[in-house]
């Protein structure tokens, strides 16, 4: 028969004291040499970073070229040859100033380098270009200007 032991006399004792540390293993890596390819990757890339008080470098950039601003429609309607002929190609309303004042403007300038700068001889020149051309487009000023356009690029 096995001996049951008493629940009154312990076999252990229990201590207060902590168990001592164990101290921890040092481990060294293998100093392998590195390849002269594999090193050059190994330098640190330096990162060029712009001026944040240049917020704009394209724009601050000095170009040689002068960009010739085009006219806005107020600048056309105040102007007494731009108006006659953009109401002869049907140019009425404001909203159609905004809309086809880049129009008016190329094919009036079209106009004064083939006939000059004198309004009678631009307007009827222009109504002998809108009946000689084949209709492109809904409007006679759509039509004049994708002519105006193909002949001023030749």
């Amino acid at each position: 028969m096995k001996e049951v032991p008493n629940k009154e006399t312990p076999s252990e004792e229990v201590s207060l004291k902590s168990k001592p540390k164990k101290e921890a293993t040092e481990y060294e890596a293998v100093k392998l040499e590195i390849s002269k390819n594999i090193q050059k990757f190994d330098k640190k890339v330096k990162v060029h970073t712009e001026s944040p008080y240049s917020f704009n470098s394209v724009s601050l950039k000095k170009r040689e070229e002068v960009v010739p601003t085009s006219q806005t429609a107020t600048d056309l309607i105040t102007n007494p040859t731009y108006n006659t002929i953009g109401k002869f190609l049907g140019v009425d309303t404001v909203h159609d100033w905004d809309r086809d004042c880049d129009k008016v403007f190329t094919i009036v300038e079209w106009a004064k380098q083939k006939v000059g700068n004198d309004l009678n001889k631009i307007m009827k020149w222009l109504g002998q270009q809108s009946r000689t051309l084949p209709n492109m487009g809904t409007k006679t000023i759509d039509n004049l200007y994708i002519y105006a356009r193909m002949k001023l690029n030749e």
